[in-house]
C-alpha cells in the first residue's frame, strides 16, 4: 500500500503564532516599521528570540507634547506594551506584560 519510510531531511519548522496568555512576558522584536500616520486598529507582528511570532493591535493614541503615543496589544491576551513614541522602526525591541 505505502511504501517504505525513508530518512527525508525534514523541513524548518515555519515560524509559528501561538495566544499569548494572561501574566506572560514577551519581548519581540517588529517584524515591520510602524510609521507616525498609524490609527487604532491597524495591526502588527512581531518575532521573539526563539522564534514565536505574536500579532497584535494599536488599541490606544494620544498625543502628548507633539508626538503620538500609542499602546500596542497582544492579541490572544492581556499584555499590552503602554506609551510607545511613533514612529517605530523595524527591529525595534519591546517587552510586553
Amino acid at each position: 500500500m505505502y511504501g517504505p519510510v525513508t530518512d527525508a531531511p525534514v523541513m524548518n519548522e515555519a515560524r509559528r503564532e501561538v495566544p499569548v496568555f494572561r501574566g506572560r512576558q514577551v519581548t519581540a522584536v517588529l517584524d515591520a516599521a510602524m510609521s507616525d500616520e498609524a490609527c487604532i486598529g491597524d495591526g502588527f507582528s512581531a518575532t521573539a528570540a526563539d522564534g514565536t511570532r505574536v500579532a497584535g493591535r494599536v488599541s490606544e493614541m494620544r498625543r502628548v507634547r507633539g508626538r503620538w503615543l500609542v499602546d500596542l496589544a497582544l492579541e490572544g491576551g492581556a499584555l499590552v506594551r503602554r506609551g510607545v513614541a511613533l514612529p517605530l522602526g523595524q527591529g525595534m525591541k519591546l517587552t510586553w506584560k
